[in-house]
């Protein structure tokens, strides 16, 4: 009986460490992220912004466009993507607009998936919507590092 009390509070014990311990790393990726968006924010690079949901199959035909111009500029500009798939994710959406001076471009945007935009010294520069020609973006691209 002494043995089951002892395992059981061992059990106990290490599940209150492994908690403590997730939560340490979740607020460290919070922390980290938190430092990303306020970087971006300092950064004087073009942020490219799309607008996204899982179920949209237009966002699903802009999304591969969007992710390889990434792999070509993702170090003159800033990328970010708001995803609007659900009520939870739009609530996360809204907070990281927030937090990056994006809000009136997520509110006049939020219900228009596959919109990509491209903003610049906090002016629209390139806007976007339901458009699969890879051209388009490569010259707005292009034309906003310049």
């Amino acid at each position: 009986m002494k043995f089951t009390k002892l395992i059981v509070g061992l059990v106990f014990a290490f599940a209150i460490i492994f908690a403590a311990d997730s939560s340490v790393v979740a607020q460290d990726m919070k922390d980290d992220k938190m430092m990303k968006d306020e970087k971006m924010m300092k950064d004087d690079r073009p942020i490219v912004a799309m607008i996204y949901a899982d179920w949209c199959p237009a966002c699903r035909t802009v999304d591969p466009i969007v992710a390889d111009l990434k792999n070509q500029y993702g170090a003159k500009m800033n990328f970010v993507i708001f995803n609007v798939s659900n009520d939870e994710a739009i609530a996360a959406s809204q907070k990281k607009a927030a937090g990056l001076g994006l809000e009136s471009f997520f509110a006049a945007n939020k219900t228009k998936t596959s919109t990509v935009a491209i903003i610049k010294a906090d002016k629209e520069v390139f806007k976007v919507h339901k458009n699969y020609k890879k051209g388009d973006y490569e010259k707005a691209f292009a034309a906003a590092v310049q």
